[in-house]
């Protein structure tokens, strides 16, 4: 059968149809399954990073704990004279950390930042699982306001070390606490400056900023990265001062324990003599006056009527103290006026002062030998701030080492260096027997050198 050139197109044309016309069914469904794997991916990656929080916050509440110490303050003269003090609970949070190769296992060693808890009483630890431990003092750091504490008798979970020098801005980060004594409270954020210079102590150093909610009671808590490992210590929050009008209301307010301390000294006074009236005028309707030893139900004794005085008068006094001191604190809290501006202490710093707390009960820092000072260099349209030596100590590793006044810092073991903060990072970095280098410049030329520093 021969078949004509008409029907051999109709049937190439049918076949052509059962082919084309599938395909575009199926090509205008494919957006929407592919969109379908999108969503299923989105899901994917969230439930994956639940389960890594989740994952971190059990290793952050093993090894995160609650401090709390009794701390004897001074209260208001107008409150307690004589130099009398008054006692108030003191709370912060704290890490258990490795404490090296010699460690007993049987004790456990904390850092936190408060070197107030060396002159407290009854330090006490309290663990997750509610169980509290007396703790003493290892050693402390007045420079940096860090303080090691050691728990004997039991060995409690431990946090890594990580690494701070690897975080970068966006890094993520949890925070164990206790805001407010709320126990184990655990915050997420991320890396937001790096090289942030604070105050710890009387040390500026450079700190690392956190959008991480962070509230009064957090001072020492663990920071760690998305492994669970340690990378830093809450060290503070940005706190603006109070305006005029703001400080005059809290003055006010401060005053009221007083004033209240002052009302019920007055009441107290105010009673005793009616019943010292009422005993003599008891004594004159008998024929005699009052005796400070006798007495009945009807008339007290002048004996009994100065031991409810002094009772009183001193409910009313330690009331007082009470308040004023709640009041103080109260004060001290306020003004976070920057929520999110945080500032945690790296762990670099932390392990270096911390292993050397529990070495030696304290912090062998290496001596430079060196004054210096910030100056501005001029160039031809812009200025530069940098740190100068201003004068060398004779005898010092400075001045055997070849360095000379006017060098400008450039570099202290490839760390640059602009401020106090990096020089004084770069300096406490150094252990005995470890060698520095450094990067001078001198009359436009780049000199460098490596010595140790005196221990």
């Amino acid at each position: 059968m021969i078949m004509s050139a008409s029907n051999f197109r109709n049937i190439v044309f049918a076949l052509l149809i059962s082919i084309l016309v599938p395909a575009a069914v199926f090509a205008q469904g494919a957006p929407a399954r592919e969109s379908g794997r999108g969503e299923s991916g989105r899901d994917a990656g969230l439930a994956e990073y639940e389960r890594e929080v989740i994952a971190v916050s059990r290793v952050a509440k093993r090894s995160s704990v609650m401090i709390t110490a009794e701390a004897r303050i001074a209260a208001s003269p107008e409150i307690l004279a004589g130099g009398e003090t008054a006692t108030t609970e003191l709370k912060l949070s704290g890490v258990v950390i490795p404490g090296g190769a010699n460690q007993d296992q049987n004790i456990s060693f904390i850092v936190t930042v408060g070197s107030e808890l060396a002159s407290c009483e009854n330090i006490r630890v309290k663990v997750p699982d509610g169980r509290a431990f007396r703790a003493e003092t290892v050693g402390v750091d007045p420079a940096t306001d860090l303080i090691v504490l050691k728990v004997a008798g039991i060995d409690l979970a431990e946090v890594e070390w990580g690494s701070s020098d690897a975080l970068e801005v966006g890094s993520f980060l949890l925070v164990c606490g206790n805001p407010f004594g709320f126990e184990g409270t655990i915050s997420t954020g991320s890396v937001t400056a790096l090289r942030r210079p604070v105050v710890c102590g009387s040390t500026p150093l450079n700190a690392i900023q956190t959008d991480a909610t962070i509230n009064p009671g957090d001072t020492g808590a663990p920071v760690l990265n998305r492994l669970g490992q340690l990378v830093g210590i809450v060290a503070s929050s940005f706190r603006r001062a109070p305006t005029p009008e703001e400080l005059q209301d809290l003055l006010m307010e401060m005053s009221a324990p007083a004033e209240s301390s002052r009302a019920a000294v007055s009441q107290s006074e105010e009673r005793l003599r009616e019943m010292i009236d009422d005993m003599n005028q008891a004594a004159g309707n008998q024929g005699g006056e009052a005796n400070s030893d006798a007495g009945s139900e009807e008339t007290p004794s002048l004996e009994g009527a100065l031991r409810d005085f002094l009772r009183n008068f001193t409910n009313g006094v330690e009331q007082a103290a009470r308040e004023q001191m709640r009041r103080q604190e109260a004060v001290r809290q306020s003004f976070v006026g920057a929520h999110g501006i945080n500032f945690f202490l790296p762990s670099a710093v932390l392990q270096r002062i911390s292993s050397d707390i529990i070495s030696h009960g304290e912090v062998k820092r290496g001596v430079l030998g060196a004054e210096i000072v910030s100056a501005e260099i001029e160039r031809d349209n812009w200025s530069e701030s940098v740190l100068k030596i201003r004068s060398v100590i004779e005898g010092s590793a400075a001045q055997r080492n070849g360095l000379l006044r006017g060098d400008v810092l450039r570099e202290v073991n490839y760390r640059k260096i602009s401020r106090f903060a990096d020089l004084y990072e770069a300096l406490l970095l150094a252990t005995p027997g470890t060698r520095l280098r450094f990067v001078l410049e001198r009359d436009g030329e780049t000199i460098t050198k490596e010595f140790e520093l005196d221990f």
